[in-house]
């Protein structure tokens, strides 16, 4: 559990030079020019707004988060940095517990060359620091990929530990 700290530290080290940087990109036309998900308040208007008035409608989801990242800070843009982050460490823990519990099917406690503890804390700060993941934290709109990317992990990780149960 000790390594997996270490390698969110590692993480979250990684990508503070991402939280101050601005809009970039699609960030403009999915968050800065869509009033529907520039929130002063909750309302049945404001959420009717966001699943009719948005650049991506099926995204409802995201553009939740983005209505609520707006609702806190505005259009500043070190809070919608924040939360990619946080996903992106969720993420991490959802691949560490999917290669923890997936390892640990064929592995037996007899078997010393292999600890299914090691290969999660491997497989993610594996995850954590790769470059393909770099824009999916850094452009504010690519949490649709990080969210979703999540999900489906989240959806495998749920299946084998029920299945395997």
């Amino acid at each position: 559990m000790w390594t997996l700290g270490i390698g969110l530290a590692i993480g979250v080290q990684a990508y503070l030079p991402a939280l101050v940087a601005g809009f970039y990109f699609d960030d403009h036309e999915n968050i800065t020019s869509v009033p529907a998900v520039q929130w002063s308040s909750v309302s049945m208007s404001a959420v009717r707004a966001l699943l009719e008035d948005t650049l991506l409608p099926s995204r409802w989801f995201a553009n939740l988060t983005f209505a609520l990242n707006h609702l806190i800070g505005g259009l500043e843009p070190v809070g919608y940095h924040v939360v990619n982050v946080v996903i992106h460490l969720l993420m991490a823990c959802a691949v560490a517990a999917l290669a923890f519990r997936y390892t640990s099917l064929w592995s037996t406690p007899s078997d010393r060359r292999f600890s299914p503890g090691l290969a999660a804390a491997i497989a993610s700060v594996l995850f954590l620091l790769h470059p393909l993941n770099t824009q999916a934290v850094t452009y504010v709109v690519q949490r649709m990929a990080s969210l979703a990317a999540l999900f489906v992990t989240l959806s495998l990780l749920m299946y084998i530990t029920g299945r395997h149960t």
